[in-house]
């Protein structure tokens, strides 16, 4: 989502990890990097080089916590860097980004609501995005040319229960979080007064699309479910051995034993 520019600083980064220790210094550092030149170009009074940097800082700074899986001092820090560079470029962005805080179980869960650039009133309809089980709502939309936002489409890049900065919040994992999250996102989105209740759709990668899968099923208010997810049948999972090295957040609340071809 980040656009060419950042292919250089990706391609560094490749370079520089050589194990599992190297990830997350590598991609601070790149941040740090991108945050500093943001700042100079904010100071300059360049606002689209600033957008652009902090939006691939925040980017960066997201993908350094991913190695962390408690909430350690390191974590805390890497994430409040990201959400500082990302309300940074939502200042300074083509449309209007706003912090999306989902009310669930007495805490919140962390989304960016974004409105397709020119939008001036009126409902429009709205795609739920759903990162993959290890992704962040920060990648969630492109930084130009959003496949969803150039059609006029509104966008809710959330992070479920157990995603990300929803973990940061003590917001675990489980089937009875993600079916009560389902229903407090719809509650949320149906709320807004620019989103078109009878045209909000959800999609996900991975691990999300299996969970844009459950939602749609759980709410009659999706109108539409796009999964984008490496699902198929149990043979080739078990027997032909596809789960091997595959995220288990693949696999769907079987309650009645039926396998994939037969849904």
């Amino acid at each position: 989502p980040c656009g060419a520019e950042a292919n250089a600083d990706f391609a560094a980064i490749r370079e520089r990890v050589k194990k599992y220790a190297d990830i997350s210094p590598a991609f601070e550092t790149a941040a740090k990097r991108r945050e500093a030149k943001a700042k100079a170009a904010e100071d300059a009074g360049e606002t689209v080089t600033a957008r652009q940097n902090y939006f691939i800082a925040a980017v960066q700074y997201a993908a350094s916590q991913w190695p962390y899986d408690e909430n350690n001092e390191k974590n805390l820090a890497l994430n409040q860097r990201k959400r500082e560079c990302y309300l940074n470029f939502a200042k300074y962005a083509d449309h209007k980004v706003e912090a999306a805080w989902i009310p669930f179980q007495g805490k919140a869960l962390p989304g960016w609501l974004h409105l397709p650039p020119g939008h001036s009133g009126g409902k429009i309809p709205a795609v739920v995005a759903i990162p993959g089980m290890d992704g962040f709502k920060e990648a969630g939309v492109a930084m130009y040319g959003d496949r969803w936002l150039s059609r006029g489409i509104a966008v809710l890049s959330i992070e479920g229960p157990g995603q990300y900065e929803s973990a940061v919040h003590n917001i675990h994992v489980s089937m009875e979080n993600w079916t009560e999250a389902a229903t407090a996102i719809m509650n949320w989105m149906i709320a807004r007064p620019e989103i078109d209740a009878q045209r909000i759709g959800v999609t996900g990668r991975s691990g999300g699309g299996a969970y844009s899968w459950w939602i749609a099923a759980l709410d009659e208010r999706v109108k539409v479910a796009a999964p984008v997810a490496g699902i198929t049948d149990l043979q080739n999972h078990v027997v032909d051995g596809t789960v091997q090295g595959h995220c288990d957040c693949m696999f769907m609340v079987n309650t009645y034993g039926w396998d994939y071809a037969q849904v």
